[in-house]
């Protein structure tokens, strides 16, 4: 039984324990610091640039998992950015770059497919992803 109210007091002592650091932080140093490290912050808004979740590329038909990667870490994140560019400049990213295979000139039809999907336009995206083969246009085709 003596043993108990020991046990009880070191429990009292652990519990005044923890309040007693807290008053350590609140002192007007630590806090000085912070401003300090708004520096750093500055350096930050890089990221918010880049989306905490960047968007699903391989919605359009043409980019793969290995593509919709390099695409990535160009730091293409986006459908709309990805509407934006220039089929081109997405060729050179992904086969030339990043030594991509992919099909023939699918990446002429990316921008367009971004673009429907940008104006929220899924059943016009549906139909042209019907009508392309491999992502490609069969227009372009040479025979």
């Amino acid at each position: 039984p003596i043993e108990i109210p020991m046990v009880t007091v070191k429990s009292s002592a652990a519990s005044a324990a923890p309040p007693t650091p807290p008053v350590k932080p609140t002192s007007p140093a630590p806090v000085a610091a912070k401003p300090a490290s708004a520096a750093p912050v500055a350096a930050k808004p890089v990221d918010p640039a880049r989306p905490a979740q960047p968007d699903d590329l391989t919605m359009i038909e043409g980019i793969g998992p290995k593509s919709a990667q390099a695409l990535y870490d160009s730091g293409v994140n986006t459908i709309a950015q990805d509407a934006q560019m220039s089929p081109e400049e997405l060729h050179r990213i992904v086969k030339v770059e990043a030594n991509v295979k992919i099909v023939g000139e699918a990446t002429r039809t990316w921008p367009k497919q971004a673009q429907y999907i940008v104006r929220g336009d899924m059943d016009g995206l549906k139909d042209f992803q019907q009508y392309l083969i491999s992502g490609r246009d069969p227009s372009q085709y040479k025979d």
